[in-house]
């Protein structure tokens, strides 16, 4: 019940200011710069940044628990998560934030124009490290899950 009223608080608190935006929007009066500064969502946002926070804080403390509690069966899982983090170094060493394409630097150019600022070279070498690591851990997801089923064919 608690619950339920803080959501329901939260909702009715800033309706008026929302509806101000969105006509605003719809009648093009309004600044382009205006649409980044919220009102009516700021203590939602930071709510559940807290949150996701917390889980964050909460999951390190339950793997670093189970990983000292029964070391012997999450050796496995830590060497896993070693190739991930040796996967993802590699992927993220190997970006020269300097060579970028013409359509991805006029992306970023729109990105810095519209919101005011700009994705730093660092910020460029974590982005595309991250992309390549997902499509490095999707290959092999691909390739073992192939490899999977054609042992279990021929078994």
């Amino acid at each position: 019940m608690i619950i339920i009223v803080a959501i329901f608080a939260g909702i009715s608190g800033g309706v008026e200011d929302f509806n101000t935006v969105q006509e605003a929007v719809e009648a093009k009066t309004m600044d382009k710069s205006a649409l980044y500064e919220t009102t009516m969502f700021d203590t939602g946002l930071s709510l559940t940044l807290w949150l996701l926070k917390i889980t964050i804080a909460a999951l390190v403390l339950f793997v670093l628990y189970h990983v000292v509690t029964n070391f012997k069966s999450s050796r496995k899982g830590l060497i896993y998560f070693a190739v991930l983090a040796i996967i993802a170094f590699v992927a993220y060493s190997n970006v020269d934030p300097d060579a970028v394409s013409i359509t991805i630097q006029n992306a970023l150019d729109k990105f810095a124009k519209s919101s005011g600022s700009a994705i730093t070279g660092t910020d460029y070498k974590i982005i595309v490290g991250g992309i390549t690591t997902a499509i490095v851990l999707l290959v092999a997801n691909a390739v073992t899950f192939a490899l999977g089923e054609i042992y279990n064919f021929f078994k």
